[in-house]
């Protein structure tokens, strides 16, 4: 009897040590999904412009509104950002915001037309409630998912009054965007 009891024991320590190792082997699984995420939705984008001008203060506006509603701006990296001044109006402080952000997230055409919609009206009421007059937004999204290297959809915006408004919105490959 006290031989089975042995075998016995060392099925149960082996058993034990299995369980703590697959443990193990979960918690540093877990850890590396929130580090990879945490670390692919971090600020990349390096300013272009000079923070004391005009157009440093837009850029570092929407670099810092992108960046800081993750929750919102989920998967989204600023490739480029360009700020100009406008030269088709006769006003000196009216600039065009052109803006060219990645989106990581795998979805579907549907669901990726939406969110892409929803994410360019909700930047246009940004920049409409910025104090430096921004006369366009023009978004160029990127898509990976959908087209690795060219511009899946654009949303361009005018202001009319105090706000920025959809002006036309265009696409290419599978990403259709809904006026």
């Amino acid at each position: 009897m006290i031989e089975g009891q042995n075998t016995k024991n060392s099925h149960g320590v082996l058993g034990g040590i299995i369980v703590c190792v697959i443990g193990i082997i979960l918690i540093f699984y877990i850890i590396s999904m929130f580090s990879s995420k945490d670390e692919s939705s971090s600020n990349t984008y390096e300013n272009k412009y000079d923070v004391s001008t005009t157009e440093g203060s837009i850029e570092s506006s929407i670099v810092d509104y992108i960046y800081g509603h993750s929750d919102l701006f989920d998967d989204t990296e600023i490739v480029n950002l360009t700020i100009n001044a406008d030269a088709g109006t006769d006003a000196s402080d009216d600039y065009v915001v052109l803006l060219y952000p990645k989106w990581s997230r795998q979805n579907s055409k549907q669901t990726t037309s939406e969110m892409m919609r929803l994410y360019c009206d909700d930047l246009a009421s940004f920049a409409s409630s910025l104090p430096t007059d921004i006369h366009e937004l023009t978004v160029f999204w990127t898509i990976p998912y959908y087209n690795e290297d060219n511009v899946s959809a654009k949303c361009s915006y005018e202001r009319i009054g105090d706000k920025l408004t959809l002006d036309k919105s265009s696409t290419s490959g599978l990403v259709e965007l809904n006026q």
